[in-house]
């Protein structure tokens, strides 16, 4: 409203003024004078119009710049070889493959040990893992983060200070998990400087686990105890302060809240993947989809709508375990998948014995 009176009253204003300082600086004002100087200001009314429109982009670029001030001032994150791996002193981890690249993805799988081989696909030696706070920006006057997310900081590939790493040692990550407690994501208290926020506790320390192929491993504990934060480790999505953390190909996570996005109900399984029928199907029965797909109109074409709001709570939870089992992964992280599930031990059953 105000750019749109600005823009009308701009010219008015121009001439207003313009006659008024021409007389307060003792200048005569006749009607030859007056007609002359009102059709320049008629010349100029479409470049004084945008003006308006030009401080209003100022504004908002001085808006973007702060922000991008603020990100560009950001501390540096552990320097990223291609496909997602951290990179270390001393580090020998493998790069996630990515999922378009039928290169990257053929060479994980052919390094993806058999069931029964000694070769885990999940590693972590003495890891000690901690959530970060976005650090604010040096600069006053730049926007200041008031959020505390994970950071994917942290050096990789260190070998801990804790007890060396044994075998499918389930009971030592579980034993560590409830020593630990949860990272709280929370505000964090402002410096009048700005600078770093200061970090949270670690989330973990001294973890040792092994997974290897075909094995099934199940991680219990209280409420905020580190369940979800091991995963993160896993995934790198938490700051590795010590240790080591090797995970070896094709990976699938399907989180407590379930991601859904605005498209059909066969897209959002699929997620950019070719069309196997026989597959498909199959992932279908396993997930227990079936008759949900008998009650939504158009089957699995029906659009769900953005975040799943056609949908119930043990729904988008089975549309996320179909969509990570349709994609034949090596590592499959469940973050309490099957809380919103009735009958839970039918669906995981089938699951567990999938091809």
């Amino acid at each position: 409203a105000l750019s749109g009176f600005l823009w009308l009253v701009t010219p008015v204003l121009v001439s207003t003024f313009s006659f008024a300082l021409f007389c307060a600086f003792g200048g005569v004002l006749t009607a030859p004078r007056a007609f002359a100087a009102l059709s320049l200001f008629s010349i100029l009314r479409g470049p004084l119009s945008g003006l308006p429109r030009v401080l209003q982009l100022l504004v908002q670029a001085s808006v973007a710049l702060r922000r991008l001030e603020s990100f560009l001032l950001a501390k540096e994150v552990v320097e990223v070889r291609e496909g997602g791996a951290a990179v270390s002193e001393g580090a020998t981890k493998l790069a996630l493959p990515r999922l378009h690249d039928p290169a990257s993805v053929a060479y994980h799988r052919a390094m993806v040990a058999p069931p029964g081989d000694a070769t885990p696909l999940v590693k972590i030696e003495g890891g000690t893992f901690r959530w970060l706070a976005i650090p604010s920006t040096v600069d006053k006057g730049a926007t200041k983060s008031r959020g505390c997310l994970p950071c994917c900081g942290g050096r990789r590939g260190r070998k801990g200070e804790g007890p060396e790493a044994r075998s499918s040692s389930t009971a030592d990550a579980t034993e560590a998990l409830l020593g630990g407690s949860e990272a709280e994501v929370g505000a964090q208290s402002e410096s009048e400087g700005g600078g770093v926020p200061p970090a949270t506790a670690p989330a973990l320390r001294e973890i040792q686990l092994e997974v290897r192929a075909g094995e099934l491993v199940a991680v219990v504990g209280p409420v905020g105890s580190g369940k979800s934060s091991l995963l993160m480790a896993i995934l790198n999505e938490i700051a590795c302060e010590s240790g080591e953390v090797h995970l070896l190909g094709r990976v699938a996570f399907c989180p407590q809240q379930p991601w859904i996005m605005n498209a059909t109900l066969r897209e959002n399984i699929l997620f950019g993947q070719p069309f196997d029928p026989l597959w498909y199907q199959t992932v279908l029965t396993a997930c227990q989809l079936q008759p949900d797909l008998e009650m939504l109109p158009g089957g699995d074409m029906a659009e769900i709508g953005e975040k799943g709001l056609n949908l119930s709570g043990g729904q988008k939870a089975r549309v996320s375990l179909a969509r990570a089992t349709y994609a034949k992964p090596d590592v499959v992280l469940l973050d309490d998948v099957l809380s919103a599930v009735r009958h839970t031990a039918l669906p995981f059953r089938y699951y567990t014995h999938l091809p």
